[in-house]
């Protein structure tokens, strides 16, 4: 698929895709306070602060709309076909990581041994 568009359309397309990303978002960030998504101007990483309390549907809809909206985003910014996505669930209460990996190309699955080692002490 070829997509043109002027650059005006090129920027409306990525702060439409921000937006929607922010909209599914929503019951993640309303979870917990200590809930937050930080991500890299150039959409190549993003991490997910939660605990292991965290509603899976909530993570799950607010990851995978961010995701989407930079593997677009990348995309439109770099005029690929390609894009990779740096993905990190860190416990928010201790800083640690419980999972991350480069998406598409991997495969993202924690468990509840790993919530329970991102609280150990090193």
């Amino acid at each position: 698929v070829i997509l043109e568009l002027t650059e005006t359309q090129r920027l409306n397309f990525i702060e439409k895709n921000n937006e929607e990303a922010k909209v599914w978002a929503e019951s993640y960030l309303q979870a917990d306070e200590n809930y937050r998504i930080e991500g890299s101007d150039d959409y190549k990483e993003i991490t997910f602060y939660c605990d292991e309390k965290v509603p899976l549907m909530a993570l799950s809809q607010a990851s995978g709309a961010t995701i989407q909206s930079y593997g677009l985003n990348q995309i439109l910014e770099e005029n690929s076909g390609q894009w990779s996505v740096h993905v990190s669930i860190v416990n928010c209460h201790t800083g640690k990581i419980v999972v991350e990996g480069d998406l598409p190309q991997e495969e993202l699955i924690f468990t509840p041994n790993d919530w329970t080692e991102s609280y150990t002490e090193e």
